[in-house]
């Protein structure tokens, strides 16, 4: 079933690069015609069940060997730290993730946010260089 986001941040334009892009496209010229324009769909051009990406997830990781499971949400949160970690804004992750303003982002993740400043020192550096 298709239904309208939890909220009006919810529904946001992501910026992709080319290549992803384009490998979409490719893949959608594949897929089953669907009423919908759907990228992903079944074979009869419905929606697959918000389920089905938990058990094709489920499906390569046992397929590459790899011991820990992960989830589309677990997916989602490394998304967020990987961006966080390399020096990305709290801003534009919150927006990028839907969350209504920074503070959530920043009270789920701020473990991954660089902790690392020079803030103090640039100031300390600029009154000094005025005296």
């Amino acid at each position: 079933m298709l239904q309208p986001p939890k909220t009006k941040t919810s529904r946001r334009i992501i910026s992709l690069p080319p290549e992803l892009i384009h490998e979409l496209k490719v893949w959608k010229l594949k897929c089953p015609k669907s009423d919908l324009d759907l990228v992903f769909a079944r074979e009869e051009g419905l929606p697959y069940h918000r389920n089905a990406a938990s058990k094709a997830l489920d499906q390569a990781i046992t397929k590459a060997e790899i011991e820990k499971r992960l989830t589309p949400h677990g997916l989602r949160h490394t998304f967020a730290s990987l961006l966080l970690d390399n020096g990305v804004a709290v801003p534009e992750v919150s927006a990028l993730l839907g969350h209504k303003d920074s503070y959530v982002t920043w009270k789920v993740y701020a473990h991954f946010v660089r902790k690392e400043s020079t803030a103090v020192q640039d100031l300390a550096t600029s009154i000094l260089a005025g005296t």
